[in-house]
């Protein structure tokens, strides 16, 4: 690989560290952030849902800029909101000022997985998505030391600062590298991609693809929710199990996803990856509706287990499919992806929440496995027929 790429490789790679540290350190932050605002926990949780309508904001605005203003211009200014957000996040007199910073920051981190989305698949070619792949896996480490460097600023200077503030150094020190190394050139040209971009929307297979993807990230992310009240709640198996068991969910989706890495294009091709996780994901699910219906703690942790491993390479292959089916109009492609993924990410777990707090336990893990046979079996339609 040329010097070049391999910077543009690393660059991605950062980036995609600081949404995963950003990300997970916001929900360690609320307690801190409502005592400085002098607002409920509840209020102040408000936070997460700004950065999600940012997040889908994102998703419908970023991807066509990319493909029609360009890779580099949308890589650095979302670049400059996410760092802007965080400070503003730090600073914010009052909570309406801090969902402000919060919508920014998701309209920020939206844009970072969109455009290294798109850059990462131009730079890797056919091997995209193997790079895909351990680019999700730079996600996961940073989703782990999130936690952990918020924990440390607080512990030892009672401040939100060494965590955000860190994550913040690190984005500007990437869009330095950023204005310094050449990207890969647009597809098409930029009427052309806009002309393109204009083609996906009119797609009726693209749509089937978007389906497919928010059933992923909404049954994904429920999983990863409720694994916690499912055992302590649900099952009473007490806070500590519980609470390794959704570290472990974590673990394990990065562990599919570096396996993926492995597999795809040399053993498997990117359809048959997808399908297979949804297929084995399918099967954990079907054991957490058992595992809820006869009580069986050690079942359904196994069942979260395999869930997260199999899903492990789904959204990055998934992503990698789109870019293959779709050049000319990549990152519109990836763009209504995000937003999909986004609304999935929200609907799919309140759903959950709201059967399990009044069906029980059953009801919750039963979502869990009707969402996996329906993402099944969307994605056999859509996936078998290579997407046309």
């Amino acid at each position: 690989m040329p010097q070049h790429r391999r910077r543009i490789v690393a660059l991605n790679y950062l980036s995609f560290l600081t949404l995963g540290l950003g990300g997970s350190a916001i929900g360690p932050s609320l307690p801190t952030l409502a005592r400085q605002m002098d607002v409920g926990l509840d209020a102040a949780g408000g936070l997460v849902s700004s950065l999600a309508v940012g997040y889908l904001i994102a998703g419908l605005m970023a991807g066509l800029l990319t493909d029609t203003v360009g890779r580099r211009p949308t890589y650095l200014a979302a670049l400059a909101i996410q760092t802007f957000s965080l400070f503003a996040i730090l600073i914010a007199p009052g909570l309406a000022a801090a969902m402000l910073a919060a919508f920014s920051l998701g309209l920020g981190q939206g844009s970072i997985d969109i455009v290294v989305h798109v850059v990462m698949g131009d730079a890797a070619g056919e091997h995209r998505s193997a790079s895909l792949n351990r680019l999700h896996v730079l996600f996961g480490v940073g989703a782990l030391i999130g936690p952990l460097l918020t924990g440390y600023g607080l512990n030892a200077l009672d401040s939100l600062w060494p965590a955000f503030g860190s994550i913040a150094v690190l984005t500007l020190l990437i869009a330095f590298g950023v204005t310094l190394t050449p990207l890969p050139a647009c597809a098409v040209t930029h009427q052309s991609a806009a002309s393109q971009a204009r083609a996906v929307v009119g797609n009726r297979t693209f749509w089937a693809l978007a389906a497919f993807f928010f059933l992923y990230v909404g049954v994904e992310v429920g999983v990863g929710t409720w694994t916690f009240a499912f055992l302590s709640e649900g099952l009473g198996t007490g806070v500590a199990l519980a609470s390794w068991t959704a570290s472990g969910f974590y673990l394990t989706l990065t562990g599919g996803r570096l396996l993926g890495s492995r597999l795809v294009g040399r053993r498997m091709t990117d359809e048959k990856l997808v399908l297979s996780g949804a297929g084995g994901a399918a099967v954990g699910a079907l054991l957490l509706t058992v595992s809820g219906a006869t009580s069986a703690a050690p079942l359904l942790i196994v069942a979260v287990l395999l869930v997260g491993f199999c899903f492990g390479p789904v959204y990055p292959t998934t992503m990698s499919v789109a870019q293959r089916l779709y050049p000319g109009a990549a990152g519109t492609a990836v763009g209504l992806l995000t937003a999909g993924a986004s609304l999935g990410a929200t609907s799919i777990p309140w759903l959950q929440g709201w059967l399990l707090a009044r069906g029980g336990l059953s009801w919750g893990l039963a979502t869990t496995g009707v969402g996996a046979l329906a993402l099944l079996a969307v994605g056999a339609t859509v996936l078998r027929r290579g997407g046309r």
